[in-house]
């Protein structure tokens, strides 16, 4: 982008920078839980998933809103620490 126009567009405060590092290790760390699940009990996580295969969008939406309002509680919480 051209030095000219950078200063016409929002620059958001220094507060809202992207925190690259801290944004692999959430990922890091939510993908290890995953993986711990199928590694521990790999036999419930396919019951598990068969389950929410056979339910229909609906019931899989419900499932999905209530994990990201959980997560963004949980985030929201840690924030606080």
């Amino acid at each position: 982008m051209p030095e000219s126009l950078q200063n016409t567009f929002f620059q958001p405060p220094e507060y809202m920078h992207f925190d690259l590092p801290l944004f692999l290790r959430a990922l890091g760390l939510a993908l290890a839980l995953e993986g711990l699940c199928w590694a521990a009990f790999p036999e419930a996580m396919r019951r598990i998933l068969s389950q929410l295969l056979s339910e229909g969008q609906n019931a899989c939406r419900i499932i999905g809103l209530f994990s990201l309002g959980f997560g963004l509680m949980l985030a929201w919480l840690a924030s606080l620490i």
